[in-house]
């Protein structure tokens, strides 16, 4: 005989892994282009300010995001992604 609990939590069990499942999609053309401008320009971005590199210093995000606009990636992907 099985308790309600334990099938509760069985089916709370399956539905969790069933919502977590599943095959990520293939990035696009544009999406692997802006990856590979994030990381082109978060090296050169780190290279210009070697002192105080990441997004929390706001010349090392503004050189970032300037390098990201010049390569062509626009704004709202940027902040879709984190620097």
């Amino acid at each position: 005989m099985r308790s309600p609990v334990k099938i509760f939590s069985l089916c709370c069990l399956l539905l969790i892994l069933c919502a977590c499942g599943g095959v990520p999609r293939p990035l696009t053309i544009e999406e692997q282009d802006a990856y590979m401008a994030k990381g082109q320009c978060r090296r050169e971005a780190d290279n210009a300010y070697p002192f105080f590199p990441g997004p929390a210093n706001p010349e090392w995000y503004d050189y970032y995001v300037w390098c990201m606009n010049s390569v062509g990636i626009p704004d709202y992907v940027i902040n879709r992604m984190r620097p």
